[in-house]
Parts: C-alpha cells; structure tokens; sequence
C-alpha cells in the first residue's frame, strides 16, 4: 500500500484510515515486476509566439489518476502530465511527431526549462520557450519504438 485517500507516508496513512468521519477510504497499492524496459525520454522543445501549451501537469497522486504505474526514479512525489489538450501546442506538436516522441497523459515530467525542480515547473511552462522532457508511462503507444 503506497497511498490512503491520496496520503503517503504511514502517519497520514494511519491517520487517514483512523478518520471515523470518513466511511469511505481509497487505497493505491503497487504489485508486480514490469518485465518491459523503461521507455526512452522525450524531449518537446516548443517555442509559444503568446500560444497557449495545452498542458496540465500535476503531482501523480492529484486528481485524476488514471491507473499510472509509479516509477521508482520519482515514486509518489512525481510530477505527470495529467491532460494534454486536443488543438493547442502540445497537442500539434504530437501530431507532428507521430508515434513515437510524443508527450503522453500520464508522463513523468523529469525537467522543464533544464529545471528538475518540480515547485519551478509551473513557472518555466509560461516563458516563451519551453523544452518539456518527460518519460511515457510504460507501454503507452510505443509499439513502433523498439
């Protein structure tokens, strides 16, 4: 068990599952080996002329969760792309790609800028130049990347 009702580490897990407030509880727990290698980073390098991105990143266990598999090179303190928006920037740039550099739901965000910092993401994605690399969720449309 990784996670209770979105809270890690044992304390506020304990505390989260002790809440008699709380009739409901949602848990996250890991199993398995992934026999798959880790996919290949992509690099989106996009210049904005006043467009917008088209993104939303967010903290991995932040709403919505989509079933992602957590790496250990970030865990639960990962940040992801939780929406690529269908028209804008990100979204054309993926397009232009094709199968295999693309920015995917679910990505781990690994810099922004050259930034690894995730409290600076935010800020490096509103300049006017952006280089995102990320890492796809394993298995996520990689099927012509050998």
């Amino acid at each position: 068990i990784v996670a209770v009702n979105r809270e890690v580490g044992l304390e506020k897990m304990l505390s989260s599952l002790q809440n008699s407030a709380s009739a409901r509880s949602s848990w996250m727990v890991l199993r398995g080996v992934l026999p798959s290698p880790m996919p290949p980073e992509v690099s989106c390098a996009i210049e904005r002329n006043g467009q917008k991105l088209g993104i939303r990143i967010g903290a991995v266990l932040q709403s919505p969760i989509r079933g992602l598999i957590l790496e250990a090179e970030r865990g639960v303190g990962a940040v992801v792309v939780k929406e690529v928006v269908p028209g804008y920037l990100v979204d054309s740039w993926n397009q232009i790609e094709g199968s295999g550099q693309q920015v995917f739901e679910g990505a781990t965000v690994l810099s922004v800028n050259g930034k690894t910092d995730p409290s600076k993401f935010a800020t490096e994605l509103c300049k006017p130049s952006v280089v995102l690399r990320t890492r796809p969720p394993r298995g996520a449309g990689l099927d012509s990347i050998p």
